[in-house]
């Protein structure tokens, strides 16, 4: 087990793709300042600051699949009651990075070979394709824009070989063609809104919640693999371990992290860390490692067998 020190309150986490870095976006509702976001080191420990927006809301983040850059959809304050949430792009080579597109982005996604970011936002709300390449001086291009049916219209992630994403809202799962944006099948939902949808990394299953519920479908026939009631108390973050049938999920105000067996949703075990409130949890890309962040800053890095 490894404990990583930090000042400010951990609202994402991602690991690199070789799995030897971190990447950490911090945030917090208010006061609104800057929170630095960073990558650091495994071995070393060594913090590396990335460039970020002023922000009183928790970010969305994905790490681009070549591991050179990370992009952030931050909420940008621009006055004590209103935030605009924009796409940023970083480097986690010397942490210097920008705000790219000209549309408002509350969460992002990025596809498996890495040619494609995706986001959200905006009133009335919508989807950008951008056409990404590390090597071009601009990194993503506006491909194309798509209009959401319905307001609660949330992104999801890349489903199946990554030619295809899924969106849910509305009571219809949604799945939408990379290149265009353009709807190439739909699928009947109980629920209005559902948030926090989270891919698995084979693309075959998605995640989300809505209320007291929280779902997993098979991407392959969009039936529900799972329904679980969360005793009133959502899920703070979840990630799908790589190859396992395991669901690592924190409860909203929880110290505990879990895994949960993703067909039957029974507890296989428990971590118990002593950090406090936990926020975010993730897996490393060979799913040897996991990771998660607490409100104090704190993270505690463990082996998944441990």
């Amino acid at each position: 087990m490894l404990v990583l020190e930090g000042e400010h309150p951990v609202a994402k986490l991602a690991f690199t793709p070789d799995g030897t870095r971190l990447v950490v976006a911090r945030a917090n509702y208010y006061p609104p300042e800057v929170w630095p976001s960073e990558v650091r080191s495994l071995a070393t420990g060594e913090c590396l600051r990335l460039w970020t927006q002023k922000t009183k809301c928790y970010p969305a983040l994905t790490v681009h699949p070549s591991g050179r850059l990370a992009f952030f959809a931050y909420g940008h304050s621009i006055s004590i009651y209103a935030t605009e949430h924009l796409l940023s792009v970083v480097s986690l080579a010397d942490g210097t990075g920008r705000s790219v597109g000209g549309h408002f982005a509350d969460d992002v996604v990025a596809s498996p070979d890495g040619k494609w970011v995706v986001t959200s936002g905006g009133n009335p709300r919508a989807f950008v394709g951008y056409r990404c390449d590390p090597e071009a001086k601009t990194v993503c291009t506006e491909n194309w824009r798509a209009e959401s049916h319905v307001v609660s219209e949330r992104l999801g992630g890349f489903v199946g070989s990554g030619d295809r994403f899924a969106t849910v809202g509305g009571y219809r799962i949604v799945v939408r063609d990379t290149e265009t944006g353009e709807v190439r099948a739909t699928a009947r939902h109980s629920s209005p809104d559902v948030g926090g949808l989270v891919t698995s990394p084979d693309g075959g299953l998605l995640a989300g919640q809505s209320g007291t519920q929280f779902y997993v479908w098979d991407t392959a026939t969009w039936e529900k693999r799972l329904q679980l009631p969360t005793e009133n108390r959502p899920f703070a973050s979840y990630a799908f371990h790589p190859t396992r049938p395991i669901l690592a999920v924190i409860q909203s105000g929880q110290t505990l992290i879990k895994y949960l067996d993703v067909n039957t949703g029974a507890i296989t075990r428990k971590f118990r860390w002593k950090l406090g409130e936990m926020r975010a949890v993730c897996f490393s890309p060979d799913g040897t490692l996991a990771a998660a962040g607490a409100a104090n800053g704190k993270i505690v890095v463990w082996d998944v067998d441990e």
